[in-house]
């Protein structure tokens, strides 16, 4: 079934009016999104992170819970605020040599 209606210019821009200023409070809400996480993808980048050897690096990334990080193959993801807030002790020793 078709409807057809029928609707004043004014009443027009009045619709448009309402419907952009919906759509602009949406976008102000949606301005301030979560931070980005970055996340560490190899070994290498967990040695450069704490300044230490690959084999160390080895050992940290083998002392995490499997659940907190994903692996496919030899790459792997794992939260870099994660590991700092594990390690805090690791991190700060190393950085102050």
């Amino acid at each position: 079934m078709e409807k057809i209606v029928v609707i004043t210019v004014e009443e027009l821009r009045a619709l448009i009016k309402e419907c952009l200023q919906e759509e602009h409070s949406t976008n102000i809400a949606a301005e301030n999104p979560a931070p980005i996480k970055e996340y560490i993808k190899s070994l290498q980048d967990i040695a450069d992170l704490f300044n230490c050897s690959i084999p160390t690096a080895q050992r940290i990334k083998n002392s995490i819970p499997k659940p907190l990080y994903f692996q496919c193959g030899r790459t792997f993801s794992i939260s870099k605020d994660y590991l700092l807030q594990e390690f805090p002790k690791l991190n700060k020793s190393r950085r102050d040599r």
